[in-house]
């Protein structure tokens, strides 16, 4: 038992990173767009 749930924990984490890396990517460039308006 103690394995499986190491492995669910372990992909949930790549999934979070994956995330969060396409978060930043999307808010860069909304940065980008907003001073190039500005």
């Amino acid at each position: 038992m103690p394995d499986l749930r190491r492995e669910k924990q372990g992909s949930s984490l790549n999934i979070d990173s994956q995330i969060s890396k396409y978060f930043i990517k999307k808010l860069k460039g909304i940065l980008q767009v907003v001073i190039k308006n500005v």
